[in-house]
């Protein structure tokens, strides 16, 4: 009889501590990622050329998975369109001005932001794919 709880508390302090390193491991993998984007549920609605830019207009979904309302700037992954723009990252900027747009979104909240990357035009005029970018940074402001 010994034996079987032996054995009993043997399994069951492996139980706890497999939920606890995974739990762990969960944490800490979504440390630094307040917000989220949402690639499937993003689209690119058009990209044209203003000056020296090109400007992807963009409706991004972003999820914030914090309790706190988070103010914050966008930057879009662009290398894959190397050739049409002379750079890796694409700024979010208000429409017409170069001033970076400062987004907003409510504690633990999903919201779609229409949002116009700007990058330095390079020599091609045509863009790889009609999809959103692939990945999205984002800056927290304090």
């Amino acid at each position: 009889m010994k034996r079987k709880q032996i054995i009993f508390i043997i399994i069951a302090l492996l139980i706890v501590g497999v939920v606890g390193l995974l739990s762990y491991l969960n944490q800490s993998s979504n440390q630094g990622k307040e917000l989220i984007y949402d690639s499937k549920n993003s689209f690119l609605n058009e990209f044209y050329f203003d000056k020296d830019n090109v400007v992807f207009e963009c409706s991004i979904k972003v999820k914030n998975v914090t309790d706190k309302d988070l103010h914050f700037n966008m930057y879009a992954n662009v290398k894959n369109e190397i050739g049409l723009v002379n750079e890796e990252f694409a700024t979010a900027y208000k429409k017409d001005s170069l001033e970076k747009e400062d987004f907003f979104i409510k504690a633990n909240s999903e919201e779609m932001f229409k949002a116009y990357f700007k990058a330095k035009r390079g020599e091609k005029t045509t863009k790889s794919d009609r999809n959103p970018p692939k990945e999205i940074k984002f800056e927290i402001l304090k």
